[in-house]
C-alpha cells in the first residue's frame, strides 16, 4: 500500500527527494566551504600581527558575525590592550566565483598591512579597493579599472598578494563602504586586538568575556 501510494503521487515523491538531495549536497557544500575557511582563516590570523580575536560567541562562522563597533573604544581601555582594530568580512555571489570574500579594513589600522600590496598603491579614499592577485586575474583587472560589486562600482586602488587562496580571490575595500554596502553600519565582523604584555592575554580575554558574555575572544 504505501509503494502504491508513492507511485500515485512519483511526481512529488521525485520532487521531495530531489529537494532532500539538494538540500544535502548545500549543507556539504557549505561545510566543506566552512571547513576550508576557518582552515584558511587560522593562518591569515596568525599573519595580521594580532594577538586575540574577538567575535559573536553563538555565530557558526565569523562571516556571520556582528558585534557593535563601540564595543572596540571599551575594549581598548581595558589595561594591557595597546591597539583594536574592527573589520567587517562578508561572502557575495559573484559570476563564475560562488563565494567571493570581501573584507572592510580601516585604512588606518594595524591589520591592512596583511594584504601585501605587488602593485598600485592603498586605499585612500572612498570607493577604492584592493583586490587579490587571483581577483585581478580571473576579473583581468589592473589599477584604476572600476570593479563592480554589490550594485556599486568600485576604483582598483592596489592589487594584493597574502598567500591565502580565499584572500587572494577576494576584495578588500574600507571599513566605512564595506559597512555601507552590506548593511553594517555601526557593526563590524570582529575585531583585532594587540596587547602590550603577551603574559596578560588570557586575563584580557577572561575579562572581555566576563564583561560581553555574548562575546568571545
Amino acid at each position: 500500500m504505501i509503494f502504491k501510494n508513492l507511485w500515485h503521487r512519483k511526481t512529488r515523491t521525485l520532487l521531495t527527494i530531489l529537494g532532500i538531495s539538494v538540500g544535502v549536497a548545500a549543507v556539504v557544500s557549505l561545510s566543506a566551504f566552512g571547513e576550508g575557511f576557518a582552515s584558511g582563516y587560522e593562518k591569515v590570523f596568525t599573519s595580521s600581527d594580532a594577538d586575540l580575536m574577538v567575535a559573536q560567541r553563538d555565530a557558526v562562522m565569523v562571516l556571520f558575525s556582528k558585534v557593535d563597533e563601540d564595543i572596540g573604544a571599551e575594549i581598548k581601555r581595558i589595561p594591557g590592550v595597546a591597539e583594536v582594530t574592527g573589520t567587517v568580512t562578508t561572502m557575495v555571489t559573484m559570476t563564475d566565483v560562488p563565494y567571493f570574500i570581501v573584507s572592510g579594513e580601516d585604512p588606518r589600522g594595524f591589520t591592512i598591512a596583511h594584504y601585501r600590496i605587488i602593485a598600485g598603491g592603498p586605499i585612500l579614499r572612498r570607493k577604492q579597493i584592493l583586490v587579490g592577485k587571483l581577483t585581478a586575474e580571473t576579473f583581468e583587472k589592473e589599477i584604476g579599472e572600476a570593479f563592480r560589486l554589490g550594485g556599486v562600482t568600485y576604483r582598483v586602488a592596489g592589487i594584493y598578494e597574502t598567500g591565502t587562496s580565499f584572500e587572494d580571490g577576494g576584495a578588500v575595500m574600507s571599513l566605512e563602504d564595506a559597512q555601507r554596502a552590506f548593511d553594517q553600519r555601526y557593526q563590524v565582523s570582529y575585531f583585532n586586538l594587540r596587547v602590550d604584555d603577551k603574559t596578560r592575554i588570557d586575563a584580557i580575554k577572561a575579562e572581555i568575556e566576563e564583561r560581553w558574555p555574548r562575546l568571545a575572544a
